[in-house]
């Protein structure tokens, strides 16, 4: 029971990260103005990881109680992995320097990472099973 409680509650914080690190990515360009549209777009698109992090953590402390959210919670895993795949598609709007500097290489990078991790805790997910008796 503690390990799916502390899976639930990692999977919730990685959320929390993962909505940050697409934020960043798409709003902080060092050395170039950042558009608003950018910010609205990164926080419109990205608050439902926000939403999906709460229902985790309510479904790792009270698992009888929001076993019907286990399908939405799968459902929302796998809807969260259009923005890497689009991110890594288009790329990530470019900063103010072109070349291999550092910054560039981690925009570039971050994309990768979120879908590997995504896709690790995509297959927990479903995996996992609600037992009757909890």
């Amino acid at each position: 029971m503690i390990r799916e409680k502390l899976f639930f509650v990692v999977c919730a914080a990685w959320e929390v990260v993962r909505f940050a690190a697409i934020f960043a990515i798409l709003t902080v360009r060092p050395g170039a103005p950042t558009a608003a549209v950018y910010s609205v777009v990164a926080l419109w698109f990205g608050s439902g990881q926000l939403v999906l992090a709460a229902a985790m953590v309510m479904l790792g402390f009270f698992p009888a109680r929001y076993r019907a959210y286990l399908p939405l919670i799968r459902l929302g895993k796998l809807l969260s992995f259009a923005p890497a795949i689009l991110a890594i598609v288009i790329g990530v709007p470019p900063t103010a320097d072109i070349g291999l500097s550092l910054t560039n290489v981690i925009r570039a990078a971050t994309p990768i990472v979120i879908l590997g991790v995504d896709s690790i805790l995509f297959v927990f997910l479903l995996s996992y099973r609600i037992s009757a008796k909890e």
